[in-house]
């Protein structure tokens, strides 16, 4: 998804993309349009390990969320 600076600067609540601008470069260290050209470059961000795993869940086909604990003995 391509958004402009603009789209993205009201998307999150700004309601002036200079403001938006501002802040963005203060907290960023750089402007919002240089981070999107930067960020084009690069490519898609690699994804942390650890959301591959979460996904992917154990090699027995079920995840840990789906487990469920064996009942009590006199359950």
């Amino acid at each position: 998804m391509n958004l402009t600076v603009t789209e993205v600067c009201f998307l999150v609540g700004f309601s002036s993309p200079g403001s938006f601008s501002a802040r963005f470069r203060e907290l960023c260290g750089v402007s919002p349009s240089q981070f999107q050209r930067e960020a084009h470059r690069k490519g898609p961000p690699p994804v942390p390990g650890c959301y591959v795993l979460m996904w992917a869940g154990p090699h027995s086909g079920k995840t840990a969320i789906s487990e469920k604990p064996a009942p009590a003995a006199g359950d």
